[in-house]
């Protein structure tokens, strides 16, 4: 490996390894509140004000809803299948909230291989939370995945 494959794979490491630990450190602590203002980050957090919040520590810098976080990951990262699913990945879903079904209402980061952290309040759970990925994708249509962190082959 020379020593920019080596620069890249450490950057890359720091980069995934900053955005789990910042998300975890979330959980339980920060408070849950649709459409909060960012200027209340970290404290109150919707799902998109998590995303958001986590990837601009790391110089990212993500629209302010699931939607646009979705555009974003198809402009500008590269949207995966599920088999794919890696930590660091967003994982976008419907909102029970929608009467349209194919509506992106929901974004979640993958914090582990079987597990993911997202705001919530809703059948999911209340607040910022850790949950298993069968959880979401058992109430929720799943609309698409979304990679900002690329993985070496």
């Amino acid at each position: 490996m020379n020593a920019s494959s080596q620069k890249e794979l450490i950057t890359l490491v720091t980069n995934t390894d900053t955005v789990i630990t910042l998300a975890r450190n979330l959980v339980g602590k920060s408070k849950w509140k649709q459409r909060a203002p960012i200027e209340d980050f970290p404290n109150h957090l919707d799902c998109s004000g998590l995303t958001m919040w986590v990837f601009a520590q790391i110089g990212i810098f993500l629209p302010r809803d699931p939607a646009g976080q979705f555009e974003y990951c198809r402009q500008h990262g590269r949207m995966i299948e599920v088999d794919d699913l890696s930590v660091g990945d967003l994982l976008f879903v419907d909102s029970p909230c929608s009467k349209k079904r194919e509506v992106i209402g929901h974004v979640c980061l993958m914090v582990a291989s079987d597990t993911l952290v997202c705001a919530t309040r809703s059948e999911l759970g209340r607040g910022i939370i850790e949950i298993p990925l069968y959880q979401v994708l058992k109430t929720r249509r799943l609309c698409g995945i979304g990679r900002l962190i690329f993985h070496p082959k």
